[in-house]
């Protein structure tokens, strides 16, 4: 069994629940115990991958990029003296 089926088959096991609405991937996707050694690593749909992690992004949204950056540290003594 891959590590990836293995995942796969302990998160079914731990939070599925046929009665529950949504099929076993909906339900892993949404599943609340981010305390779990494999949550980061549970299956997700394509949707829930394209999302940003944390981190990754803020800077971008708050206008801020690398020439921005650079530009600041010029603007306190760098070629301007």
């Amino acid at each position: 069994m891959s590590r990836k089926r293995a995942i796969n088959a302990k998160c079914k096991d731990c939070i599925y629940d046929p009665c529950g609405s949504g099929k076993w991937r909906q339900q892993v996707e949404a599943c609340p115990s981010q305390d779990c050694a494999l949550w980061p690593f549970r299956p997700k749909s394509d949707v829930s991958r394209s999302i940003p992690a944390p981190g990754r992004g803020d800077m971008a949204r708050a206008g801020v990029t690398g020439n921005s950056a650079q530009a600041g540290q010029l603007g306190e003594g760098g070629a301007d003296g």
